[in-house]
């Protein structure tokens, strides 16, 4: 039976009682692998960036969209993904997803134009999803205590993911050519959206009666984009150009309305994309600025 919780209820975790020490491993197992080979999926491309210029006979500034266009998508889609999950179930949705992004990235090591890849590229930005919504599954399905472990090791993921991408990836696609570092990827992020559809339980809080806030979605979504596409293209553009700062304006100029919408929704009742009591609690707001602020810094350093 599903559970219908409160705004007051979003902090409980599942109790000792219901506690599956088996279950918990997997899962914890099975939502590292999605983040280490999402990571590593993402990071693999930094080395074959040159192999991509050459054959689509591109420019370095237009190489460097493919890494851009990719936080877009991501952070563009993270908001209304994560509030479809607290909707109608964090399994489905990761489901979901994973299907998505086995097939961007499929599409994407058969590319037959720059266009085509940038597009494919930008649907696969929907893998930035994979990692907060695992992070509400454990916190929803894990006692208390294990919660803080079981995001730890989530966490370290991202950087062992990143990691290994670079030497691996440049080791493939020197000796084998840059399509193949995402043909052979495709059997393990496969492999894991099947046993995650199979062994990952479907959460127990969802609102399925709620409507999702579509405006404060959109207007979040391009402030977010916005930012994040000066930050990434600013070691290209140059930091004091036209372009990077009437990006970074805009995104903080759209922060401003998106405020005042929010605040308001939530006053008449409705959900507002953004959860500002959620926000308010230190274990959300450490972990959602730790992971902001490394994830922009292994991104911006794929960049250099």
């Amino acid at each position: 039976m599903n559970m219908e919780i409160n705004e007051n209820d979003q902090g409980n975790f599942i109790s000792k009682e219901e506690f599956d020490s088996k279950y918990t491993l997997r899962v914890m197992l099975i939502l590292s692998g999605l983040v280490l080979i999402v990571m590593y999926i993402e990071g693999m491309l930094t080395p074959s960036l040159p192999f991509i210029e050459h054959q689509f006979n591109i420019s370095t500034a237009q190489a460097s969209l493919l890494l851009s266009t990719y936080l877009i998508g991501g952070v563009a889609l993270t908001p209304i993904i994560g509030k479809l999950g607290d909707l109608y179930g964090k399994k489905k949705m990761l489901s979901i997803v994973l299907i998505i992004y086995s097939i961007s990235v499929s599409i994407t090591g058969f590319s037959p134009s720059y266009n085509f890849m940038i597009a494919a590229r930008t649907i696969q930005g929907i893998g930035l999803t994979i990692m907060p919504l695992g992070m509400s599954l454990v916190r929803e399905e894990f006692p208390r205590e294990y919660v803080p472990k079981a995001q730890a090791l989530i966490s370290a993921m991202f950087g062992v993911g990143f990691a290994i991408s670079l030497p691996l990836g440049s080791l493939i696609s020197n000796d084998f050519g840059w399509r193949m570092t995402y043909h052979s990827a495709i059997p393990f992020i496969a492999f894991l959206a099947v046993i995650t559809f199979i062994m990952v339980k479907e959460s127990r809080f969802r609102r399925p009666e709620v409507k999702i806030d579509f405006i404060g979605a959109t207007l979040l979504a391009g402030a977010l984009s916005s930012i994040v596409f000066a930050l990434s293209e600013g070691p290209t553009w140059g930091w004091d150009s036209f372009y990077t700062l009437g990006l970074a304006f805009t995104g903080l100029i759209l922060l401003i309305p998106l405020l005042s919408y929010e605040k308001n929704y939530s006053r008449r009742g409705g959900e507002a994309i953004i959860h500002f009591k959620l926000l308010s609690n230190r274990n959300v707001m450490v972990a959602n600025i730790a992971i902001s602020i490394s994830g922009m810094g292994m991104f911006l350093a794929m960049q250099a």
